[in-house]
């Protein structure tokens, strides 16, 4: 199968591999951020707020939180780990 594959097609799969690999690194894989994504979309201002600290966002998160938002629960522990590690390293 490889061998059909042109160059733009061949440059799509190495990036998505390089995605899975990043995502792997921190914990996290393609389900976690489909899974933002719709949370994203539901635009639950709980978790949406602009002006919120991560520290503020974690407790929140640690919080109570409504039963229907339980499931995005795990991919959002794991992509505000990621950002604390990120900015963490960045100073």
């Amino acid at each position: 199968m490889i061998g059909h594959l042109k160059k733009g097609d061949w440059d799509l799969v190495k990036n998505n591999l390089s995605c899975h690999s990043c995502l792997k690194g921190i914990g996290m894989s393609l389900d976690d951020i489909k899974l933002l994504r719709k949370m994203k979309d539901k635009s639950n201002i709980k978790f949406h707020c602009n002006d919120q600290s991560l520290e503020e966002a974690t407790m929140l998160l640690n919080s109570l939180i409504p039963d229907e938002m339980n499931q995005y629960k795990p991919s959002l522990q794991k992509a505000l780990k990621a950002i604390d590690k990120w900015r963490s390293s960045k100073f």
